[in-house]
């Protein structure tokens, strides 16, 4: 994880490909700017360091659904998420994972929830004692599954059952099972990270607290939620 007010984002632009470049001079609201050159630098610079190649070296593309990927032959599986003035990025090397981080606002919660959730579902929200937890945890859960499984929205979130609980659970879509870990996060904010099942290590948390771009390294230090 990494808060873009911590960083001097436009000192990392240079990290990026020709093709982010451009992509990054689409954008019209500095947010959006400066969310973009931090989750992609970051991108870059942790998984060189699981490569132990250069950043620069580093190719990308995309799924026929639009999820990315690395092309290096031995690349860690990745996933980026933003919200507010934060990145997320998620990485594993046992298998594909998704993350998907929200923080709370003035939505209209219940007409949300009818479209993407089960009846069930829908009235696990209407009983909770923490309805905004419960919402951003049933969001961030459908989302984070979607895109593990590579599809992303287009395999229709309400067809995902998960639990709406903040800590650890399981679920099993589309004929595989996932490991599912949300936690309540800074400013009203819930994160949930999916996992293929296939490991008994847990995920760490890792705020980053610094970028040396001399080395080209990210330095961080665990963050306990």
């Amino acid at each position: 994880m990494a808060n873009i007010l911590e960083f001097d984002v436009p000192s990392l632009q240079p990290l990026l490909s020709a093709d982010e470049y451009d992509r990054m001079c689409r954008f019209r609201q500095t947010v959006d700017t400066q969310r973009y050159v931090l989750s992609h630098v970051l991108k870059r610079l942790v998984l060189s360091q699981y490569l132990k190649v250069d950043c620069s070296d580093l190719l990308f593309d995309v799924n026929e659904f639009g999820k990315p990927f690395c092309t290096h032959s031995f690349s860690p599986y990745f996933n980026i998420s933003h919200s507010g003035d934060w990145v997320v990025l998620a990485v594993s090397t046992n298998g594909q994972v998704g993350v998907d981080i929200e923080f709370y606002r003035e939505v209209d919660q219940s007409q949300i929830l009818k479209r993407v959730c089960s009846a069930d579902q829908f009235n696990r929200y209407l009983c909770s004692d923490k309805p905004d937890e419960t919402f951003l945890a049933y969001w961030t859960q459908k989302e984070a599954v979607a895109k593990a499984c590579g599809k992303g929205i287009s395999v229709g979130l309400s067809s995902i059952d998960c639990s709406g609980d903040v800590g650890l659970g399981q679920l099993f879509f589309e004929g595989v099972n996932y490991d599912v870990y949300t936690f309540s996060c800074f400013e009203k904010g819930v994160l949930s990270f999916v996992a293929e099942s296939n490991t008994n290590a847990k995920p760490s948390i890792q705020l980053c607290t610094s970028i040396d771009l001399d080395r080209q390294i990210v330095e961080s230090s665990l963050l306990e939620l």
